[in-house]
């Protein structure tokens, strides 16, 4: 259940409101506000709260987020309190939930930013998965998600089980120096004129071995659908491993689905090519790298890019 103040509730009986829409936004210095609007959106999912007084509702992705809390508005401001907060700005109105990030990077607040090792249900838009762990997704709509792993054993599993759902996962995998780690993704199609995309880039640094696993089911009702899964593994250096397997299983032949893989090292004729036209070794390596990255992160703000393309130079150590 969610509650509004009574002063809330009674202004917007008066103006003949008798339901509201209650949305979380990637905003303020704490990463998220509440937003109250009196139009509920047609074009997602959404849960319903029923009291005497007022139908409060939400999208149903956020529905877990929202159990509980209680809003009340100070002015032009939202404050929302709940058992789940953990931190919260000096104005009030801005807060974190548990496992959010201490503070959201200004360079993601044009995406929005879904914590890793949670579940979540996405309808529409652009989300980057921010952090470690196993993160659930299932798609009802039309979305687009990055991720960047940054030597930490992890999971994306990614599930299609709505009519006409589009999904496409763009992710960069990094493995630093002297690290033994492992990676794995796991697309599920089971309905009807679905398409699931993941293009993979795989980073292993000097001295490290990587086990990486790129994986898509089709399960047996799904019908026109359209899948296809790539994995590239580039290695730096002459000692960096990597086990690279693009799995696609197949159960449904009213379809077309593909999977591919590629893998290089970034040594030898491309540097030696570079280094001839005056560039550094490390110089090098990054502008190499820093197309790699644009080409998989396509469709992300180039203040994103640097931004994610420094945490990923600082893990490979160059």
């Amino acid at each position: 259940m969610i509650t509004l103040d009574k002063i809330s509730i009674e202004k917007f009986r008066e103006l003949g409101v008798r339901e509201v829409f209650v949305h979380l936004i990637k905003k303020g210095c704490e990463g998220t506000k509440i937003e109250v609007l009196t139009e509920v959106p047609t074009d997602v999912l959404v849960t319903r709260f029923e009291t005497p007084e007022l139908i409060i509702a939400c999208l149903a992705s956020e529905s877990e987020k929202l159990e509980g809390a209680r809003l009340t508005q100070v002015g032009s401001k939202w404050i929302f309190t709940s058992k789940q907060v953990t931190g919260r700005c000096g104005c009030g109105s801005s807060f974190r939930f548990a496992g959010d990030p201490t503070k959201t990077p200004k360079e993601f607040l044009s995406i929005s930013l879904l914590e890793a090792g949670t579940s979540h249900t996405l309808n529409q838009g652009d989300y980057f998965v921010y952090g470690k762990g196993t993160t659930e997704i299932t798609v009802t709509g039309e979305v687009r998600i990055y991720s960047l792993e940054l030597s930490e054993s992890s999971e994306i599993i990614l599930r299609m089980w709505d009519l006409n759902s589009r999904a496409e996962l763009r992710s960069v995998v990094v493995w630093g120096a002297s690290t033994t780690q492992s990676y794995t993704s796991l697309g599920e199609v089971s309905w009807i004129n679905n398409r699931y995309h993941h293009n993979s880039l795989i980073l292993v640094a000097e001295g490290a071995q990587v086990s990486a696993k790129i994986s898509a089911n089709v399960e047996p009702k799904s019908v026109d659908y359209d899948v296809d899964i790539h994995e590239s593994a580039l290695m730096l250096g002459t000692t960096g491993k990597v086990r690279g397997i693009p799995e696609l299983k197949v159960a449904s032949e009213d379809g077309k689905a593909s999977h591919s893989a590629t893998m290089e090292r970034l040594s030898g004729d491309i540097l030696v090519y570079l280094a001839s036209r005056g560039i550094s070794l490390n110089q090098a390596q990054k502008m190499y790298l820093s197309s790699r990255i644009s080409s998989t992160y396509a469709g992300l703000h180039e203040t994103t890019l640097k931004f994610l393309e420094k945490q990923i130079f600082k893990t490979l150590g160059i």
